[in-house]
């Protein structure tokens, strides 16, 4: 600022003082109070916030308008924060007026659905300032916290013991800024179903989650023993680090029992002889295959006439029948009728099936379903003559009578 001096001479003095030439003076006042700018050294945000508020301090007031650069760029130590993947490096420049002591301005930060990247920095700077005004703090360190949650999940797995193996997964929902070590173990559950080294192999295994894999898996063996039992279950349990939540603790493996058991009428066909007395015979069924299960109600036998009829000429009961833990063989009876009748060869014919109950576990698949039985007859028909007749001549006939033995439904 300045102010002009005038120097003049009373009138009643001129005819004594005479002017000089410099009659007029400007003073100037030199300003010595000093503006200065400063920017906050350390700032941290949420990475889901998108964006930081950099915020430039003036000292001193001031009637003047100066103008601000502020540059945001990457730093170059600690843990750096990358552009464009971390934040958006730009130049931003603004007046700051006189009535104001603070003046603000946005930067972009990037929220990227990275997990497990840690805290990473880049610097916003005042990079100049007009009118010469002083700088201060020039620096603000920029922390960025990464608030990015991973989650791991697991599912329960349904396994048919044929497979031999059951491979199984765990998930997260984001990318990792860094590989993960997971360690899966299968063991038997509380209290023990599936029993380890019989049903499945107890181990651990250690696998690498991949940074931008979505799942990591690995495979563990089960025991497919041939023998018919109920389905059975262990349990996979996982562990990682600890800043990875585990949604579930642990995967339920259930193997499906898909063994059967094989049964069969030994033969197609069954003949039988009438013998003098009632007797009662057995059809034979063959069981292949092992069963921890006693399967009630299991078998059905049905009997139906041919030629041979009930309860003429048989005697026989159509039946539910069971298959018991270490049943071979089960035996089916029937029961021929004695009579003392010549007749034909006579059947009837018997039928194997399963209840469609237990369709999964009994399989008559290349059986012998179905058995004829074939009676024998062994009445013996005899025909006889009278050894000696006497005959008068006059009755000129001789009447000659055969006689049969036993009944016969036979011409």
């Amino acid at each position: 600022k300045s102010f002009n001096a005038q120097l003049s001479i009373d009138d009643s003095f001129t005819n004594r003082i005479v002017l000089g030439a410099i009659q007029n003076a400007r003073v100037d006042i030199s300003d010595d109070d000093d503006v200065q700018f400063d920017i906050d050294e350390f700032i941290k945000v949420r990475e889901d916030n998108k964006t930081v508020i950099v915020c430039v301090r003036r000292t001193n007031e001031t009637t003047q308008v100066y103008n601000v650069k502020l540059e945001a760029k990457e730093n170059t130590n600690g843990l750096i924060a990358h552009d464009p993947e971390d934040f958006i490096a730009m130049n931003h420049t603004f007046d700051f007026p006189p009535l104001k002591t603070e003046v603000c301005s946005p930067f972009e930060i990037v929220d990227d659905e990275i997990a497990l990247e840690g805290n990473e920095t880049f610097i916003v700077m005042i990079t100049s300032v007009s009118l010469g005004a002083n700088i201060g703090v020039n620096t603000s360190y920029i922390t960025i916290c990464d608030d990015d949650i991973i989650e791991a999940y697991c599912e329960d797995y349904h396994v048919n013991e044929s497979n031999g193996s059951v491979t199984v997964c765990l998930m997260k929902d984001l990318e990792t800024a860094v590989d993960l070590n997971v360690t899966f173990e299968a063991k038997q559950t509380t209290p023990p179903d599936a029993l380890s080294q019989v049903d499945f192999m107890e181990e651990v295994k250690m696998e690498i989650f991949s940074a931008k894999a979505s799942n990591v898996c690995t495979t563990f063996n089960i025991t497919d023993d041939l023998i018919v039992e109920e389905n059975e279950s262990f349990e996979i349990s996982f562990s990682v680090r600890e800043d990875v939540i585990l949604e579930c603790n642990n995967s339920v493996v259930t193997i499906i029992d898909d063994d059967k058991i094989y049964v069969s009428l030994d033969r197609e066909v069954y003949n039988v002889t009438e013998v003098p007395y009632n007797f009662t015979d057995y059809l034979i069924i063959n069981i292949t295959g092992q069963t921890d299960i006693d399967f009630l109600y299991s078998l059905n036998i049905t009997f139906t006439d041919g030629s041979a009829t009930r309860p003429m000429d048989y005697s026989a009961e159509n039946r539910i029948y069971p298959i018991y833990v270490g049943n071979s063989t089960l035996r089916v009876p029937f029961e021929i009728v004695l009579d003392t009748v010549d007749e034909p060869l006579e059947s009837f014919r018997v039928e194997l099936t399963v209840n469609d109950s237990f369709n999964e576990e009994i399989d008559l698949w290349g059986a012998i379903q179905t058995t004829s039985v074939f009676i024998i007859d062994d009445d013996d028909v005899q025909f006889d003559i009278d050894e000696f007749i006497k005959v008068r001549e006059d009755n000129k006939t001789v009447i000659v009578c055969v006689r049969r033995t036993n009944e016969t439904t036979q011409v």
